[in-house]
């Protein structure tokens, strides 16, 4: 019995190096595939704000948009750039760097225009 139990051991390990082998596989196709996708991602959805700095700056009016939340964008945002060069993620970086011009936009306008 022993003997069976440690020559299943050494099958039961071979066979679970081939399953992470074929789930490394398909990580790294869904690796690939995410980073296809996260740069446009990352311009996209900064570039939603921008809607909000144009609506200020065609109507001079601030009001109703709130300082404080950006404010709080746009210190979340510097710290998302400092985390993202850390960790080496260029995307985290380059999309919180459009959301710090984004969010300084805005709020130079709120002061401006309320």
């Amino acid at each position: 019995m022993v003997n069976y139990i440690h020559m299943t051991d050494g099958l039961y390990h071979a066979h679970q190096r081939k399953l992470n082998e074929e789930d490394r596989k398909e990580e790294s196709l869904l690796k690939m595939t995410l980073d296809r996708i996260v740069y446009p991602i990352a311009l996209l959805v900064p570039l939603f704000s921008v809607d909000q700095a144009l609506n200020i700056w065609a109507t001079k009016n601030a009001s109703g948009v709130s300082f404080l939340l950006w404010v709080v964008i746009f210190f979340s945002s510097i710290f998302w750039i400092f985390y993202g060069s850390v960790h080496k993620e260029k995307a985290i970086v380059f999309a919180h760097a459009v959301m710090v011009v984004v969010s300084l936009s805005i709020i130079f306008q709120i002061i401006i225009f309320s």
